[in-house]
């Protein structure tokens, strides 16, 4: 068999499994012109043959990762959408974020008093804090870690014409601070460099709270719209109830959800951990 057949049948069992794997996608009715394409330029055939492939791997990768969905808890369904953000869930989820003045997925918070007693912060003890630049207390190497919470962040990013799978953990280059504006504690575990940012903020008001993760560069890209967030799970522990400016706050957070950054583009957010932070009193 030459070079030349042998590629066609290749490019021949790759429309007919195409055909028979997935009938109602578009390549089911231009069979006879896909074929016609073959006998006029072989260089077109192989494009169509590339075109196939990807196709075909797509649409199994979202089959399996459907069929593996299939019989899982809410819970561990969640919690793959977030670690996968594939296009189709992203798309659908959008409808249902809101902004952070929503009140649609404020959380009542739950109240542990023993909190500060998690060996964790002593494991904090140990390590010195991390300050952003704009920080003037960034030279204080006396001040200890206030962050001990994961915060991965996955996305797909179209990159040199190709689709970019990434996931990041922000742990170790995020601090946590916290201020009181009016009667709202607003906490925040991520990063600010004066040029950009990075993390979540939590809101806390009245016994409840609510989930606004962040991303920022003086960089523009576009135009820019309202961030969006869908929770797909949350809890918060906190030490106390209420809080004044001066107080320790001790807490415990876990969250996963389907962010629309200031550009539209989607990223799955999972945090999960301990932090601590001095109520401070808002400047701005």
């Amino acid at each position: 068999m030459t070079k030349k057949n042998k590629t066609y049948k290749v490019f021949r069992i790759l429309i007919d499994v195409y055909q028979e794997r997935f009938k109602p996608l578009l390549f089911c009715g231009i069979q006879p012109e896909l074929s016609s394409l073959y006998h006029k330029n072989n260089v077109n055939m192989r494009k169509i043959v590339i075109v196939c492939l990807w196709g075909l791997l797509l649409q199994s990768c979202d089959f399996e990762k459907r069929k593996s969905l299939a019989g899982r808890s809410p819970a561990m369904v969640a919690e793959a959408i977030v670690e996968s953000v594939f296009v189709q869930d992203t798309d659908s989820l959008k409808t249902a974020a809101e902004p952070v003045h929503s009140n649609k997925y404020w959380k009542q918070f739950e109240v542990h008093a023993l909190l500060p007693e998690n060996p964790v912060y002593k494991r904090l003890d140990s390590i010195e804090e991390i300050f952003s630049p704009i920080e003037p207390s960034k030279a204080n190497h006396s001040v200890r870690r206030s962050n001990a919470v994961d915060h991965y962040i996955s996305s797909r990013d179209l990159f040199k014409g190709k689709m970019q799978y990434s996931v990041k953990n922000l742990k170790e280059l995020s601090n946590c601070r916290a201020y009181i504006k009016h009667d709202t504690i607003i906490i925040q575990i991520g990063m600010n460099t004066g040029f950009g940012g990075n993390g979540f903020h939590i809101l806390v008001h009245d016994g409840r709270y609510v989930i606004m993760p962040f991303y920022f560069t003086d960089i523009v890209y576009g135009e820019e719209v309202e961030p969006l967030n869908v929770p797909l799970w949350q809890r918060l522990k906190l030490n106390r109830s209420f809080y004044n400016a001066g107080d320790s706050m001790y807490g415990y957070i876990s969250f996963g959800s389907v962010f629309y950054d200031e550009y539209g583009t989607p990223s799955g957010q999972k945090a999960n951990g301990f932090f601590r932070a001095v109520i401070k009193k808002a400047c701005w």
